[in-house]
């Protein structure tokens, strides 16, 4: 089991390919075609070698029963809330990273699901989030062919939270 990262996956091609007679390689994230290209460019031997290569889309964590984390650092809250031009490709960078894993935890937990995206219209954050999260989990349930629904509500003032 491994992260679909540039560091990851140079530890594992510069594994000896002698040590093992197959191996099953499980990605947590959606493989980038960068780091496919780094695997191809492997040991020829050691490539023949991955009997099995699986993306499970499980890049978050749950905690505890009806709580999902999505692992952002601390340190990325600032970001979320610059207006600075300089930050901003950050700010999106962080978005497009946890909306990833948020579609990927819907698309493991209910993929034929229907979703309604809720969010506070009086904060521009969640708006541009569930904004975001919207269309990406209508991209995913077309992509599967699953056919679920997406309706995204950003005029609900009473709700402060994101609901999928």
């Amino acid at each position: 089991l491994m992260s679909p990262t540039q560091s990851s996956v140079q530890l594992f091609t510069n594994e000896s390919s002698a040590q093992y007679k197959r191996m099953h390689v499980f990605l947590t994230a959606e493989l980038p075609a960068s780091i496919m290209q780094q695997i191809k460019a492997a040991d020829p031997a050691l490539v023949r070698k991955i009997a099995t290569l699986v993306e499970l889309r499980i890049d978050f964590q749950v905690p505890e029963r009806c709580l999902l984390a999505l692992g952002s650092p601390y340190a990325a809250i600032p970001l979320l809330y610059a207006t600075d031009t300089l930050r901003s490709a950050q700010r999106d960078d962080v978005l497009k990273k946890n909306v990833a894993q948020l579609v990927d935890a819907c698309m493991l937990l209910a993929a034929a699901k229907s979703w309604k995206v809720q969010a506070l219209r009086t904060s521009k954050l969640a708006v541009d989030f569930a904004t975001k999260l919207a269309a990406s989990l209508a991209e995913a349930a077309t992509t599967a062919r699953q056919g679920g629904a997406v309706e995204c509500d950003a005029n609900l003032a009473e709700s402060g939270q994101i609901l999928v």
